[in-house]
């Protein structure tokens, strides 16, 4: 693929997560809803007063919530504390970013998938350029489709922000 190509693709791909953020960006300003009361702010640990190994290891472990104890998304929650203390803004920019993230490993598990099947499908080279035009197009609609729009937006949704997160590495 020609040089100008990949420029053109990265500039795609920044102006993508720009325009994502532009979307959400209304939504980033409102405040803590349903379940964030009960998960973020009434719970003691989401409180970290220093980023110690003791502190942040104390900290994952010590919600008590579904089988696995959800340490990662709890650790998160309070490092965004540590940092940024309650506000909200941080928290859920903290949530478009993982949201972005996704958005960038489903274009690039897009890609591959859309790269393999073509080169089964033909004796040819397969078109790079335009398969990473479709692969970005897919990942536009995962980053801009209001079904995630919960899951930015309401910050205990992290969890599932989180999930796919590691799904799609």
């Amino acid at each position: 693929m020609p040089r100008s190509q990949y420029f053109l693709l990265a500039l795609f791909a920044c102006a993508l997560a720009g325009i994502a953020y532009f979307v959400y960006k209304p939504g980033l300003y409102g405040p803590f809803v349903f379940d964030d009361l009960s998960n973020i702010l009434l719970v003691k640990t989401t409180y970290l007063r220093e980023l110690s190994f003791s502190a942040l290891y104390d900290t994952a472990m010590a919600v008590d919530s579904g089988p696995l104890h959800r340490p990662i998304a709890i650790l998160s929650f309070a490092l965004n504390y540590f940092f940024t203390r309650m506000d909200v803004y941080y928290f859920k920019l903290t949530n478009l970013a993982i949201h972005i993230v996704s958005g960038y490993l489903l274009y690039r598990l897009s890609y591959r998938l859309l790269y393999r099947h073509s080169l089964g499908n033909t004796n040819q080279d397969p078109p790079v350029f335009r398969l990473n035009m479709l692969a970005l197009g897919i990942a536009a609609v995962w980053l801009l489709h209001p079904l995630n729009l919960t899951s930015v937006l309401y910050v205990v949704q992290r969890m599932a922000s989180l999930a796919s997160l590691f799904t799609l590495m």
